[in-house]
């Protein structure tokens, strides 16, 4: 029987696999491709590492995504979880105790995020997934993570922790301060850490800083990141100097802030003071903020505020959009502001 040359195979699987809707709808003959030979088994393995693979399992069985489609076929999707460099997984149930889960065994795997997943044993998680280099989950998750961690886990670059909101957290519940703590105290565990992004940060007024005398500094970080929602307060720079102390080496921090405002807690008198704070502002690294702000306004007359804001920097709208580009030496704040009255409507 005839067969195509490798470089032959790869092209024929380029052309086939280019619309990823193959994999919903004819999974039956990606499966027939793969189990064919082995040059087929790694064209297809190399096309799924460049992919994010999203799994559910479930009780005796197992579904995942490829792209945005989903694959149930056979044995594929644990092929797909086992060659996988980037892996999501979702349950709501302790999926360690499926039978099959212990088959994704995969040293390959540099990406992982369990945040919406319940997990009983990190010590077989890091069995599983030896050479993990980014690791996302969840706060709640992050103590019984480090007590389940190998005493190195040599080849973790990044760690990012996503946050609760304030007023859905309970005695039970472990806040940015308390992790930022527990992150530096354990900090021999993952000697080569350089990223940390901390997600749906709420820096609401219950918001709690590390306390500074109890800092201890985490050299080892270079890049921070932070996602976070801000109501009813105008921004505040102190948590800069708490961040200073945490990470000393620290080369950049991008924010992108999330607010929802109304105009009686806004005053124009705390925007000024922003903005001198913010040219006055020395802090060692490259900081880079965006500020994505909704201002409801009980007074159809916004011009004060308006004719002030764009004052502080470069102009342009769009679509209902003003954006405010402050841009300094090593620092940078875009304030995007989107402006509606009590009833929804939008105006500039």
């Amino acid at each position: 029987m005839a067969s195509l040359k490798y470089h032959l195979l790869r092209e024929v699987a380029d052309i086939v696999f280019r619309d990823s809707s193959i994999w919903s709808r004819y999974t039956s003959r990606i499966t027939s491709f793969v189990l064919s030979g082995k040059e087929p088994s790694l064209i297809l393995r190399r096309m799924v590492q460049n992919e994010v693979i999203t799994a559910y399992p479930d009780d005796g069985a197992l579904e995942v995504t490829y792209g945005k489609h989903e694959v149930d076929y056979e044995n594929l999707p644990v092929l797909l979880v086992n060659w996988a460099r980037r892996l999501i997984i979702y349950s709501e149930d302790d999926w360690l105790q499926y039978s099959g889960a212990y088959d994704w065994e995969n040293e390959d795997l540099e990406e992982l995020c369990v945040v919406e997943t319940e997990i009983s044993n990190w010590p077989k998680i890091f069995q599983m997934f030896p050479n993990l280099v980014s690791l996302n989950l969840a706060a709640s998750q992050f103590d019984d993570m480090l007590r389940g961690a190998p005493n190195k886990l040599a080849g973790l670059e990044e760690i990012g922790i996503t946050f609760p909101p304030l007023d859905e957290i309970d005695d039970t519940d472990v806040c940015l301060a308390d992790t930022c703590m527990a992150l530096c105290k354990h900090q021999s565990k993952y000697p080569a850490l350089k990223v940390v992004h901390l997600k749906e940060v709420d820096l609401g007024n219950e918001f709690k800083y590390p306390k500074p005398s109890k800092v201890i500094p985490m050299p080892s970080v270079k890049h921070l990141k932070m996602a976070a929602v801000h109501d009813y307060t105008s921004f505040n720079l102190k948590l800069l100097t708490t961040i200073q102390k945490l990470f000393p080496s620290l080369e950049t921090l991008d924010m992108d802030v999330e607010a929802q405002l109304c105009e009686e807690n806004l005053g124009l008198e705390n925007i000024n003071k922003f903005y001198k704070a913010f040219h006055s502002l020395s802090v060692g690294f490259d900081l880079n903020v965006k500020y994505r702000e909704e201002l409801t306004s009980y007074d159809i007359d916004i011009s004060q505020f308006r004719n002030l804001i764009v004052t502080k920097g470069t102009v342009t709208e769009k679509d209902g959009l003003l954006t405010v580009k402050t841009c300094l030496p090593g620092k940078a704040f875009i304030r995007e502001v989107s402006i509606k009255n009590f009833y929804g409507f939008h105006y500039l």
